[in-house]
């Protein structure tokens, strides 16, 4: 149903909403004074600007629902640093659509409706996000493997993974990348087979049996010292000489 106002009112929320996640997200804190204000300068005239000031009003002195405003910025802040931080690929619309989940499920006071809190981070702060855990693959140690996996990046294929733990989908998956492959040495695929990306599709050469296993006690080690559990995600890198990447 058509209501008089309510575009103008609803970009004036829209931008009171934005302000508050965006301050949120990098500071851990909100100014509500100043989101009020967003929300009446995302008004373009029609008097709507005086309704939204209003409205913004009873945000930030109602206790009820200002709480539970906060709730749903942190589960906007956390849902949309968990959607950039997964694995691509990333569009403007899924992340916004993550920011209203998260925004629904951290501001609603329903029960089972809980917000996502980030663990370790209680802020919500963007910024506060730890790093993604980096499999660094050391060229000269592995300069066949290496070669690899750069050159089935630069055709595509994702440097960011996602762990999978279930013998029988990574046996599966290691069958599907290798078939076909007549040798020589030993076929290497990329992305790993204990990788969701991994599987059809994957980059195969055939390399000698030392740098497999090398390679093999490397993702291992690396897997546990990161703590890396199925659907966790990683980086991969190639390092040449000092630097990596």
């Amino acid at each position: 149903m058509f209501v008089p106002g309510g575009q103008l009112l609803g970009m004036g929320l829209i931008s009171f909403g934005a302000d508050v996640v965006i301050q949120k997200a990098m500071t851990g804190e909100v100014n509500w004074g100043e989101a009020a204000l967003s929300g009446v300068i995302g008004v373009a005239g029609g008097g709507a600007g005086m309704v939204v000031g209003k409205v913004a009003a009873k945000i930030v002195t109602n206790p009820v629902v200002r709480a539970a405003a906060i709730n749903g910025v942190d589960g906007a802040v956390s849902n949309a640093a968990g959607y950039v931080t997964s694995p691509g690929p990333h569009t403007a619309g899924g992340f916004i659509k993550q920011g209203l989940i998260g925004v629904a499920t951290g501001g609603i006071p329903l029960k089972g409706a809980n917000k996502v809190d980030l663990p370790g981070h209680p802020t919500s702060k963007l910024a506060d996000l730890p790093p993604r855990p980096v499999l660094t693959i050391d060229s000269e140690k592995l300069p066949n493997i290496a070669n690899n996996i750069e050159s089935a990046i630069a055709r595509g294929h994702p440097s960011t993974l996602s762990r999978i733990t279930d013998t029988d989908t990574i046996r599966a998956n290691r069958k599907l990348a290798t078939q076909g492959f007549n040798g020589p040495d030993s076929p290497d695929e990329y992305p790993f087979a204990s990788t969701a990306q991994g599987g059809l599709g994957a980059q195969i050469l055939g390399v000698p049996i030392g740098e497999q296993r090398i390679q093999g006690g490397t993702i291992s080690s690396f897997y546990q010292k990161n703590n890396i559990g199925s659907g966790d995600i990683f980086d991969v890198v190639i390092q040449r000489g000092d630097s990596p990447g």
